[in-house]
């Protein structure tokens, strides 16, 4: 069986307005002109050692009704002989699909966790930048747009901020049960641990309360596949991890 590492992971909340001409990122900061895309930049770490690196966004729709939500991938800059590839609305795209043939249709008040951005690497060490525009189909001009950098590195900061902030699980795979090992590093002030499912929806949320503990994760009630547990440190994922439910 290959073996998959991954490495640290983005999670980022954004909103659309009810304003057909606006854009609401989560942060509430409304931009009222309709040619104003507004940027969002997430990091996510790796080494040569990682054989992928994964993105996750989420997206919320704030407003009243249901909206029908396209999105487009562009590249911004990338390492020669890399490839990238997303998720979006329960279907996954190679790497030559730059718009999602499929939108995903997000209820009134519901968030979407749908949307995955896989890097592939290859050892290539380099950063690799994608944006991700997310628009309504009623209006293009309501949009967001987040470009995620996928750094891989020697060493380099990636890989200290994860060995500051160690992350395992045992047994893996899990039967009915796991235990979740974690250590954050001293300067910390907040940790949480989340447990996401094959198409980035949250199934799990832990909050953090001590610097260096274990967890007994109960994966009884989980369907038999692929998780990820994901370590967040002052809301930022430094490490990503597969965990394999079995029976």
């Amino acid at each position: 069986m290959k073996k998959v590492i991954l490495s640290a992971s983005v999670i980022l909340i954004a909103a659309f307005t009810l304003k057909a001409q606006s854009v609401n990122s989560g942060n509430n900061n409304t931009l009222a002109s309709s040619y104003i895309i507004t940027n969002h930049t997430q990091d996510v770490w790796g080494d040569v050692n990682d054989a992928y690196l994964v993105g996750y966004l989420k997206v919320k729709n704030t407003t009243g009704t249901s909206k029908t939500v396209g999105l487009t991938r562009s590249i911004i800059d990338t390492v020669t002989g890399t490839i990238n590839s997303f998720c979006w609305g329960q279907y996954c795209w190679p790497e030559n699909i730059y718009v999602s043939p499929q939108p995903c249709v997000i209820p009134a008040g519901v968030s979407d966790s749908t949307f995955r951005g896989d890097y592939t690497p290859f050892g290539k060490v380099g950063t690799t930048k994608v944006r991700y525009l997310f628009y309504t189909s009623s209006s293009t001009s309501d949009s967001i747009s987040v470009t995620i950098n996928y750094h891989i590195t020697p060493t380099g900061i990636g890989s200290k901020v994860i060995a500051e902030n160690k992350l395992t699980a045992s047994p893996n795979p899990a039967n009915s049960m796991t235990i979740i090992g974690y250590t954050l590093s001293q300067e910390s002030q907040s940790g949480k641990i989340l447990i996401h499912n094959m198409l980035g929806s949250v199934v799990e949320e832990i909050n953090l309360t001590d610097k260096q503990s274990s967890i007994l994760l109960m994966t009884d009630g989980y369907k038999p596949g692929v998780y990820f547990y994901t370590l967040l440190v002052d809301n930022k994922t430094v490490s990503t991890k597969k965990l394999v439910v079995a029976r």
